[in-house]
């Protein structure tokens, strides 16, 4: 008995001990500013400006990319320039051997020769049938002329012979008889006849000739072309050609692509220009709807620490590519200046400004609660009171917003009303301190004493 008696005194103490304990701690109702915990945040209506931006990661390449073959078949016989290497205009790149290329030039060369030959002789042959016209026109114009002579003869004959009979009354009997013979032309038809067909075979062995000319012409070019130089300035960033390689002038020439070029390329060489660089980016179609050609942009490098670079948009792709659900559109944004240190390749980051209002009031972002146009705005008087008011918004921007009307420059607004999160700490007015060791503020925690209760005494 004594013994139940003695742990029912030792329940009670401990009863009291922990009542006791939680009456000093208990907080008061003059402590809630403190319990609170909340900090009220404002800003001040600023005048400047505020932008819109979109952002993406790309490829920093090339602006302008030129593949270089050689445009006559041959077979390579050096290759001049390694990835890597820097070459300006007109440096060589290669080179195909020439033989059937000499002996080509030297053929054509004996064809303008032959053709030459062929023209001086018809020149003469035209030279010759004029100097036939010229003759046969003397002839008949001497023909012409004998023929008056001797009509104008016999005529003067005749007119004194028939003064004689009229003076003698009687008839001669002496009859002189002329006969002239009228000119031909058919001498001078047949000589202008000549002139004609000699004059045609001028005209064929002179296009003869001009055939003969351009073919030898060619195939100087072609000698020429068996060495392949540089049509640009930039760096080599390909070489596809081999000594001992055929090449053909199907694939010949140079061709010249914006933005990277072609991943495919055949070409003998491939020069990059480093003078014009670009990045291809790709943006989620929700902001694509916001991009445009001519908007300005700033290029960033994550490998090259303190670099950036002015840019702008100068193409956006008309149909977009898909992967899964993610639907993206590609845009080149093409480098105003190219900074030091950046290389070809490298990862560059775009940050495409999309709408930009300058000189306006504006406010951060977080104070505005906007909905359409128009939002609102918790606005604090100089004695600290607060007033809610409705504002005409303008760009909204990623950390601010511009306030067209509702708001004025310097006029104080709240931006957030922060609450402390975690355990709650109270001070007693008695000044004991804190205590946190009870849940929920110093209730007395749930749960039984061993045994299943306090202890009952009988």
């Amino acid at each position: 008995m004594r013994r139940r008696l003695l742990h029912v005194s030792l329940v009670l103490v401990l009863v009291t001990v922990v009542g006791g304990t939680w009456w000093v701690l208990r907080p008061d109702d003059g402590t809630s500013a403190v319990a609170d915990g909340t900090t009220t945040r404002t800003t001040t209506a600023q005048q400047g400006t505020v932008t819109t931006t979109i952002a993406a990661q790309g490829t920093l390449s090339s602006g302008k990319v030129t593949e270089v073959s050689f445009p006559v078949a041959g077979t390579v016989k050096a290759v001049k320039v390694a990835v890597g290497d820097s070459v300006t205009k007109g440096d060589t790149l290669g080179t195909i051997a020439t033989d059937d290329l000499d002996d080509a030039l030297d053929a054509a060369q004996e064809a303008v020769d032959e053709a030459a030959a062929r023209v001086n002789s018809a020149k003469l042959e035209v030279t010759a049938a004029n100097q036939s016209v010229s003759e046969a026109q003397d002839a008949y114009d001497d023909a012409v002329a004998a023929a008056k002579a001797a009509a104008k003869t016999a005529k003067a004959s005749s007119t004194t012979t028939q003064r004689a009979d009229d003076a003698s009354g009687q008839p001669s009997t002496t009859q002189t008889t002329t006969q002239t013979t009228a000119p031909s032309k058919a001498s001078i038809t047949q000589a202008k006849a000549k002139v004609v067909t000699a004059s045609s075979s001028l005209s064929s062995a002179q296009k003869a000739y001009a055939k003969a000319v351009a073919t030898r012409d060619d195939a100087k070019a072609a000698l020429d072309d068996a060495t392949l130089t540089s049509p640009v300035t930039g760096v080599v960033t390909a070489v596809g050609g081999v000594v001992g390689q055929s090449t053909g002038s199907s694939s010949g020439g140079a061709s010249t692509a914006a933005g990277g070029g072609s991943g495919t390329s055949t070409a003998f060489v491939t020069i990059s220009s480093v003078t014009t660089m670009v990045v291809a980016a790709s943006f989620d179609e929700a902001d694509a709807a916001q991009l445009d050609v001519g908007q300005a942009a700033t290029v960033t490098f994550p490998a090259v620490d303190d670099e950036s670079a002015a840019a702008t948009v100068t193409a956006v792709d008309p149909v977009g590519s898909s992967s899964g659900p993610v639907v993206t559109f590609g845009a080149t944004i093409t480098l105003d200046e190219i900074p030091d240190g950046v290389r070809l390749g490298q990862t560059a980051s775009v940050t495409v400004v999309t709408a930009e209002a300058t000189d306006v009031v504006t406010l951060p972002s977080q104070a505005v609660t906007v909905s359409g146009t128009s939002g609102t705005v918790t606005v604090q008087a100089a004695d600290g009171t607060t007033a809610t008011r409705t504002v005409e918004v303008g760009v909204q921007g990623d950390t601010a917003t511009e306030i067209i009307s509702g708001v004025d420059v310097g006029e104080t607004v709240v931006i957030s009303v922060d609450t402390s999160v975690g355990t709650t700490t109270t001070t007693n007015q008695r000044g004991q301190g804190s205590f946190s060791g009870f849940p929920g503020g110093g209730q007395m925690p749930s749960g039984s004493f061993p045994g299943g209760g306090m202890p009952g005494g009988n």
